[in-house]
């Protein structure tokens, strides 16, 4: 722990030459508003606002993954399809077989 904490007191006083590093690196969280007074932050914007600030100058790709099709869910849905074709093809003999009275 004490190598972490002397990690960051080293990384805080190359970043941020302004930082009461003693005042600072006490231990303690500093969030929001007390952060900025601190100089410890520039800014405080939400993830959402960061990434899109920063993708305005550099190329975004969006990535997805295709989940693999099983065997199986690649037959039902071709199953699925044929038979609402077919059952879409035969509305013409329903409308013709009601219009004649039948059930």
């Amino acid at each position: 722990l004490e190598d972490v904490h002397g990690l960051f007191k080293e990384f805080v006083v190359e970043n941020r030459p302004k930082v009461d590093i003693e005042r600072i690196a006490t231990g303690e969280a500093w969030y929001g508003k007390r952060a900025i007074e601190l100089q410890l932050v520039d800014e405080l914007i939400t993830s959402d606002e960061y990434l899109m600030e920063a993708s305005r100058d550099a190329k975004v790709f969006e990535v997805r993954y295709k989940r693999p099709e099983k065997p199986i869910d690649r037959w039902l849905n071709k199953a699925a399809l044929l038979l609402s074709k077919t059952a879409l093809s035969q509305q013409p003999l329903f409308k013709f077989h009601r219009e004649l009275g039948g059930q």
